[in-house]
């Protein structure tokens, strides 16, 4: 496989799943152990994740195509402190980066529904 179709192929199976990680309630596992993680500290995207099956085929399909993995940090939102986070993901094979908002209070509602 060439370079670029590789980055493509690393970009697009990124990009599909990435965003679920915050969004899916099958994985709000992850979203909490984020949260529980002392903030501003990088930490990898695949030990914050549960063995669920899809997580596990996602990290084994970037394993075969990248050597380094998917780091995620935390920090307070600047303007919202305590009610949003800042999340940002990085693949540093591709300088691959995505970012997100998160609002806190969808985990206070995870977590009593459980």
């Amino acid at each position: 496989m060439l370079s670029d179709e590789r980055e493509t192929e690393v970009t697009e199976l990124l990009e599909a799943f990435v965003p679920n990680l915050l969004s899916e309630r099958k994985y709000e596992v992850f979203v909490a152990n984020l949260f529980r993680s002392e903030r501003g500290r990088w930490l990898s995207a695949e030990q914050l994740c549960p063995k669920v099956d899809d997580v596990d085929d996602f990290f084994r399909r970037l394993a075969g195509l990248v050597k380094r993995e998917l780091l995620v940090v935390w920090l307070d939102h600047p303007d919202a402190e305590g009610e949003y986070s800042y999340v940002h993901f990085y693949l540093e094979d591709y300088f691959w980066t995505t970012s997100a908002i998160y609002n806190l209070r969808l985990l206070s509602r995870e977590v009593s529904d459980e």
